[in-house]
Order: C-alpha cells, then structure tokens, then sequence
C-alpha cells in the first residue's frame, strides 16, 4: 500500500516546485506526487503537495462543484514579503485555520500570531501530535 495524503511543505527559497516533487518521490518511494500552485526557486514559503489517491483532490472537489480558491503570493507587487502578505489573505479569509507545524517554522509561526490577532480559531497540529495518533503497524 502506498503513501496517500496532502503534505504541507514549507519550501526554502532555491528550490523549484517541481524539486521539491521530485525529492519527496525518492522519499516516500510513490511516483504518484504533484503540487497545487507553483512557487519559484527565489519563493518561500507554503507549498501543497498532494501524494497518492491525493492527487486527485482537486479533480474530486471539481466533480463536485466543490469550490477552490488559491492564494499565490504576488512577487511583483511585494516582493520578499510576497509569501507572508498571502498567508495573511488566507487568514483573512478562512472562518479556522488547520497549521501542521514543526515548531521551528517561521512562516508558520506567523500565521499562528495572525489568526490570534484576528481573533480566528486556530488548530496547530505538531508532528510529535501525529506520531501519538499513527495507528498503522
């Protein structure tokens, strides 16, 4: 049985989108792998790879009138800052945020303080949280 599932990477600036696919493919050993939104090699910041029976997620939320935004940070307009100022708009626009994070990441961190400050629900899954609910074998 292969990986399946969506996988929140924070992606250091150097590496291309499709670098990033291409590393977790030896990783986790599936061929099955892609990217929801690109990010270029000078961009930091969120990158939403989908692995396995995943990969059909956004074909899954077409088929079903399921309606998908996208927030693509907006490099001409703001720079380096273009990765935070979009992690702001997702803020903005959610209801609750879901933050799967390492306890290190800078950007995640961020979000974290934004959705207090904007008094939004916020959800911090750890991955220390994830190995104590793994029930595989």
């Amino acid at each position: 049985m292969g990986v399946n599932g969506i996988l929140l990477l924070d992606k250091d600036e150097g590496w291309t989108s499709q670098d990033c696919v291409s590393k977790l493919r030896g990783i986790l050993g599936e061929r099955r792998i892609g990217h929801a939104g690109t990010l270029d090699p000078l961009a930091t910041g969120l990158l939403v790879v989908l692995v396995g029976r995943a990969t059909r997620a956004a074909a899954f939320a077409e088929e079903r009138q399921i309606p998908l935004t996208e927030f693509l940070p907006d490099y001409e307009r703001f720079g380096r800052g273009a990765p935070l100022k979009r992690n702001l708009q997702i803020v903005d626009y959610a209801d609750e945020v879901l933050v799967f994070w390492d306890e290190m990441s800078r950007g995640s961190a961020y979000v974290i303080d934004a959705c207090k400050k904007a008094q939004k629900p916020v959800h911090i899954v750890t991955a220390e949280m994830l190995e104590e609910t793994d029930d595989t074998p």
